[in-house]
């Protein structure tokens, strides 16, 4: 998880994602849809899924990957 919050802070995703990990390892988050970001060979990106809290908080589950 800590690498999935490291690659949610380097692409600039807001606080509320990091809460929303926080939410994730207490086990209390579900995803909501999908997120497909389309990359040219070679770069970095990041591919997130919004997920929200049974208390309403949003979030993103996210990891960076190399293509």
């Amino acid at each position: 998880m800590a690498q999935s919050v490291m690659a949610m802070c380097d692409s600039g995703m807001t606080t509320n994602a990091l809460e929303g990990a926080k939410a994730e390892r207490a086990g209390k988050m579900f995803p909501t849809e999908p997120i497909w970001i389309a990359a040219t060979k070679g770069s970095i990106v990041t591919i997130a899924t919004p997920v929200k809290s049974t208390l309403g908080v949003s979030g993103a589950w996210g990891e960076a990957i190399s293509v």
